[in-house]
């Protein structure tokens, strides 16, 4: 029997049951808890907010390292330039300077060729002094054999090139 405060179904006569899905059936009115799918993807959001912000940190620090890098290249770059364009001034010093050495020794020889040809020249009947036609001749005759050999190995140099080793070992001929 349907009591008063039971509703009855209007066509039957029939009291219902009235259920309640919410779960406001708590003490106090009010649930704490959440439905359990919403706390894993909140979980799931907190998780990937995380990772995101570590492949952010990581790109950034990667980013950073690159650039440091870059720098310690180019720096290393510069200054391998710098020390390139150092060593080729330096060479060309050093030839200035052997160039320089070249030019005082020719002029040297040039000087001796010069003081021997005077000695050479010299007419020694022209001389009074018996000590110094002495030493004239002597000195003329350091210089002569000295010039024939300058002049043999000049002239072996160039004929050489053309004529050398006729019938020798270099050039496999038969002796004749």
């Amino acid at each position: 029997m349907p009591t008063p405060n039971t509703q009855t179904s209007g066509s039957t006569g029939l009291p219902s049951l009235e259920i309640k899905l919410c779960s406001d059936d708590t003490v106090g009115g009010t649930s704490s808890q959440r439905p359990l799918g919403i706390k894993k993807a909140k979980l799931k959001k907190i998780r990937d907010d995380n990772v995101l912000k570590l492949i952010s940190t990581m790109k950034k620090g990667h980013r950073d390292l690159l650039n440091v890098l870059q720098q310690g290249s180019t720096e290393l770059q510069q200054n391998y330039d710098f020390k390139m364009l150092a060593l080729q001034n330096e060479k060309k010093n050093l030839e200035i300077e052997e160039r320089k050495i070249e030019t005082r020794q020719q002029k040297i020889s040039l000087a001796i060729l010069q003081e021997e040809n005077k000695i050479l020249y010299m007419d020694l009947t022209t001389i009074g002094d018996p000590e110094v036609r002495d030493m004239v001749r002597k000195e003329s005759a350091k210089i002569l054999p000295k010039r024939n050999e300058a002049h043999d190995q000049r002239e072996h140099d160039v004929f050489g090139n053309y004529f050398g080793d006729f019938g020798g070992l270099v050039s496999n001929l038969r002796d004749y």
